[in-house]
Order: C-alpha cells, then sequence, then structure tokens
C-alpha cells in the first residue's frame, strides 16, 4: 500500500495501491489561501475538513464493532469490518468528494494559467489515486502516521555525518524499529533487550549443535 502526493508512473503490482494524501492536498490549498492567490481555497479546505470529519465517524464505528466482538470472546470478523467501512465511505464521503472533484476541475478552467489549483487535488490528473480509499478499507486518507515516524530520521540526515553510509543505512533501520515501538505502544529498550537476549541465546543453541561443539 502506498499513500501519495502526486501520482507517478508505477510498476505494476496486484497488491499495490496507490492513494492520495490529503492531508498534503489541504496543505497546498492552505498556501494559496495564505499567499492570497485563491481566497476561494476555503471552500476546499472546508471540504477536506468534512471528509475528515466523516473518517474519524466511521473509524470510532468499526472500533466500536471491533470491541464488541472482543467483549463476546469471538474472533473479528474483519472482512465485515472492511465492509461497513467501505458502506460508510460510500454514503457519507463520496458526496463530499464529488462535489471537491466538480469544483477543483471548475477552478482549473477558470485559471488556466494559474498553478494554484493544480498541485493541491489531482483530480486532472489521475482521479483514481484520489478516490482508491472509497473502495478499500485498508487505505487512510493520509500517511501521516508514517511521516511523523520517520521524522527523527529525516530531521537528523542534516546532522549526522554517517547518514550517507552503509553503516548509517544499519542505523537508520534500527532508528525505523524504534519508531514502530513507539507506535505500537511497546517500550524500546524492553524490546531491543528481549531480542537480544534471544538472539545470544539462538547463537548458543547453534554452537552446541555443532559436531565439533
Amino acid at each position: 500500500m502506498v499513500m501519495m502526493d502526486t501520482p507517478r508512473p508505477a510498476k505494476r503490482t496486484d497488491d499495490l495501491v496507490h492513494g492520495l494524501c490529503w492531508a498534503h492536498a489541504r496543505r497546498k490549498y492552505h498556501e494559496a489561501l495564505l499567499t492570497g492567490q485563491g481566497q476561494a481555497a476555503s471552500v476546499a479546505i472546508k471540504w477536506i475538513a468534512d471528509l475528515y470529519a466523516h473518517h474519524r465517524r466511521i473509524e470510532t464505528f468499526a472500533d466500536r464493532l471491533g470491541r464488541r466482538w472482543n467483549k463476546a470472546d469471538a474472533q473479528p470478523d474483519y472482512a465485515r469490518i472492511d465492509a461497513v467501512i467501505v458502506n460508510r465511505r460510500q454514503k457519507w464521503m463520496k458526496p463530499v468528494v464529488d462535489e471537491l472533484e466538480a469544483w477543483n476541475a471548475r477552478m482549473v478552467q477558470r485559471h488556466p494559467q494559474g498553478e494554484v489549483w493544480k498541485p493541491s487535488v489531482t483530480f486532472a490528473t489521475n482521479p483514481s489515486v484520489s478516490v482508491n480509499f472509497l473502495t478499500n478499507a485498508k487505505l487512510d486518507l493520509d500517511n501521516n502516521i508514517i511521516e511523523r515516524s520517520i521524522r527523527p530520521i529525516a530531521i537528523g540526515r542534516r546532522k549526522w555525518m554517517f547518514a550517507g553510509s552503509e553503516e548509517g543505512a544499519r542505523r537508520s533501520a534500527l532508528m525505523s524499529l524504534v519508531g514502530s515501538c513507539k507506535l505500537l505502544g511497546i517500550d524500546p529498550a524492553e524490546y531491543l533487550r528481549d531480542v537480544m537476549l534471544r538472539a545470544k541465546a539462538c547463537s548458543r543453541q547453534r554452537r552446541m549443535r555443532r559436531p565439533d561443539a
């Protein structure tokens, strides 16, 4: 699954789904609003806010449904939950996307020489990327979770002298693991301690199995 703000050619893969990062789309409209180049951008910002409001409602409903199964000691039916999410997105969010798509097309036609609207939402170039979340329950509205996780790495690249080396790549991989632990509510220190102890035990067992040991 890939979230992106500007569609780019990609190798065809059956399990690869492209999706628009609506946080980036909103940022472009907000920039246009701040520069005074597109006061009408407030309309698009309001529609995107509506999308996020509906998204939160749907996520809350799906979460309650999953907890209901857990409370009954039953295995959650994830396929059913996904179907419910898609159904609600089609009912509540698709009308908003349709309105924004039509509005965006009108703005591009009205300002053919301006670049205020074109970087914002990519309906004109690849509408399927923008609306994939309406039919794919696992596709989120944005990529903010991943971007927040890798932010320390992105900021640190300017300061770490070893960032461009092979050893730097290994350290970056470790930081990514630490970021995943924090995202899942796991103590990184305890996790790494457990992993290293298990690795040491496995190494000892392999040595004991050697014929010449």
